[in-house]
């Protein structure tokens, strides 16, 4: 009689894992997780490249992007919209060649700039976003 109850509740349990599974992707659809390469350091003045690797959680077309830099104090520059075409199938790892730019030569020394980047489908939904920050020497 336990040996039945025990398989019972392992079923339930089992069943109960497989629904939340299923639950968790449904509710990540179209979710995209963004990580930037950014160099650790830079001068004003000087050539900013940024990578980022994206990795998508269902088949997932980013459009275009946000990108915006905190320069410190409430000197922000952007949101700038940059377009960017990328599909990604499933669990599809990319990286992208993103921007390469002038960093602003009037950006205050001895500060860390914080440069944030968003991705969106054509809809204008948010599929994932980031930031890094970047120390100005």
């Amino acid at each position: 009689m336990f040996s039945a109850i025990r398989e019972h509740r392992f079923l339930k349990l089992s069943l109960g894992a497989v629904l939340f599974v299923a639950t968790m992707k449904a509710a990540y659809a179209d979710v995209v997780d963004v990580t930037l390469e950014c160099p650790t350091t830079i001068t004003p003045g000087g050539t900013l490249n940024i990578k980022l690797n994206l990795v998508s959680y269902a088949d997932t077309n980013i459009a275009k992007s946000g990108l915006i830099i905190h320069l410190g104090s409430l000197d922000v520059r952007g949101p700038y919209v940059i377009p960017i075409s990328v599909k990604l199938n499933p669990f599809e790892r990319v990286t992208t060649e993103y921007l390469t730019t002038k960093f602003p030569a009037d950006a205050p020394k001895g500060i860390f700039s914080n440069i944030g980047v968003g991705v969106y489908g054509a809809n204008n939904k948010r599929l994932g976003q980031n930031y890094c920050l970047i120390e100005v020497q």
